[in-house]
């Protein structure tokens, strides 16, 4: 059986992101809630189904971090593993 994964996001309103998330194939669960003080969701997905870099390219896609108040640093305190943390540095040059 596959592990599954966690990944966390900070996007201003977790109902909105909560619900892009939910339609995914792959993600088995979403669950909102607060991190650092940010609306965040926390995403369940199955790495073999879909992977990190298309829950980014999804987050990034439906979610403009450049607007005002839409919290998008707070998620990066977060990651701690190495493969995910380059990911992230990767896709956040891109959007700047």
């Amino acid at each position: 059986m596959t592990k599954l994964e966690i990944a966390t996001f900070a996007g201003g309103c977790f109902w909105c992101t909560e619900a892009v998330f939910q339609r995914l194939r792959g993600v088995t669960k979403v669950t909102s809630g607060y991190c650092q003080g940010a609306e965040s969701v926390q995403v369940e997905f199955n790495p073999n189904k879909i992977s990190y870099e298309k829950l980014l390219d999804v987050f990034f896609g439906t979610h403009d971090a450049t607007q005002l108040n839409r919290q998008s640093e707070v998620y990066c305190k977060l990651i701690i593993d190495p493969k995910i943390k380059k990911l992230y540095k990767n896709f956040k040059h891109i959007t700047r």
